[in-house]
């Protein structure tokens, strides 16, 4: 053994660890672990306060294998290996809070930008995915799940308080750009559901109860309330953002189906309106109220008309203006396109089915008035029964498969 001011120390210095301070490192300044000799830097620093690994060094957590490791990849991007396996990545913008991350109460966020902008005051709110709920910063209770949505919300304080309890599910649902004409809770979005890609990603301002669900499902309502969409672009062109049909406030409007109510909306809000079924009332609608379409296609055209009843397979499929007609069967009343023919009655397959512009008809049963064009005032109830011309006017007809075959004005 040699000897080294009084102590007694190993033959070789090479296989001490020691730092270059008097002390041992009794300092808050890191100091580098080196061997006897200071031939080799190790990977550890110390002080009393804190202990370092230089950059990209690794801490391995299963022994001499070396597969799971916590490590440093690059500047400021912490990764965590497991079997080798890179299992989590985290830098400067991954935001991950569990009630405990954030200046609200009980959040929960996760994802790259998740949450980033809650304020003390935004509480219970779920957000999930890059830039999920990235600009929310004071409401409440909402939920937002996939990439960038609800992404967009913030116009002030005092309405940002008042967007509360909205559900977003979906890769940019809720991402319009929501703008407020003023700084007040009257502008603010509370009480939405959209789910599917791009579902209600309109500018919203002043929303409320509106359900989306679908790809695409309501995505340029701003203003409208209690709308209920479900379906692949359904309701989908109701007022676009950058067109003079902004801002349209279509309220309580049930839309069921792909492409239904899927129309390029125009100039004047449509309420009021159910359709179920594939391209349902899919026109350009403006004004349109009070209309009830089911059935395929059924009221697929309308753009002004109002009060419809419409309900089968194509029924009613070419009225655009018109209104307070009926139209209950497959191809019931499905030529009516001129205004002439407002409230026609047509109740059972293929019921006046060529009837364009004929006013005040009613036909029941199978076929009945399928020859009708442009005849009005026509009464025609039985299997198959119609008149012998399409412009046969103020005929009744009961029975089945009895057709007319004198003039107008005439009972059989």
């Amino acid at each position: 053994m040699a000897s080294l001011t009084g102590q007694s120390i190993a033959a070789s210095y090479e296989q001490l660890l020691h730092v270059d301070a008097d002390g041992g490192g009794s300092t808050t300044t890191l100091l580098p672990i080196k061997d006897g000799d200071n031939g080799t830097t190790f990977a550890l620093a110390i002080s009393t306060t804190a202990i370092s690994l230089n950059a990209t060094n690794r801490i391995y957590l299963d022994g001499t294998s070396g597969h799971t490791y916590i490590d440093e990849e690059s500047d400021n991007l912490l990764r965590i290996a497991v079997g080798a396996a890179e299992v989590m990545k985290l830098d400067a913008d991954s935001r991950v809070s569990l009630s405990n991350n954030d200046s609200g109460t009980n959040n929960t966020l996760l994802g790259k930008y998740s949450g980033l902008s809650i304020l003390s005051g935004g509480n219970h709110n779920t957000f999930l995915g890059e830039r999920a709920g990235y600009e929310h910063k004071l409401g409440e209770g909402n939920i937002a799940i996939g990439s960038g949505a609800f992404d967009a919300s913030y116009v002030n304080d005092t309405t940002d308080a008042g967007n509360d309890n909205n559900v977003f599910i979906g890769r940019n649902a809720g991402s319009g750009t929501w703008v407020a004409a003023g700084s007040d809770v009257a502008h603010a979005n509370h009480d939405n559901i959209g789910i599917g890609t791009s579902a209600l990603a309109g500018a919203m301002t002043g929303s409320e109860g509106n359900i989306g669900i679908g790809t695409d499902a309501g995505n340029q309502e701003t203003t409208g309330n209690r709308n209920t969409v479900l379906g692949y672009g359904a309701m989908d062109q109701s007022g676009d953002a950058n067109s003079s049909d902004a801002g349209m406030a279509s309220h309580d409007n049930v839309f069921i189906g792909h492409d239904s109510g899927g129309g390029n909306w125009t100039h004047n809000p449509s309420g009021n309106n159910v359709a179920i079924g594939a391209g349902t009332m899919e026109g350009a609608m403006n004004d349109a109220n009070g209309n009830v379409a089911v059935g395929k296609g059924a009221g697929a055209g309308i753009t002004t008309g109002d009060n419809n009843v419409l309900i089968g397979l194509q029924a009613g499929e070419t009225i655009a203006a018109q209104g307070n007609c009926v139209c209950i069967g497959n191809l019931a009343g499905g030529d009516i396109n001129n205004s002439g023919a407002n409230g026609s009655v047509a109740i059972g397959h293929s019921a006046l089915s060529a009837a364009t512009q004929g006013a005040g008809n009613t036909a029941v049963g199978f076929q009945a008035g399928n020859v009708l064009t442009t005849g009005g005032t026509n009464t025609i109830i039985g299997y198959d029964a119609d008149v012998d011309a399409n412009s046969r006017a103020g005929c009744i007809i009961i029975g089945s498969s009895l057709s007319l075959n004198t003039a107008s004005d005439n009972v059989v």
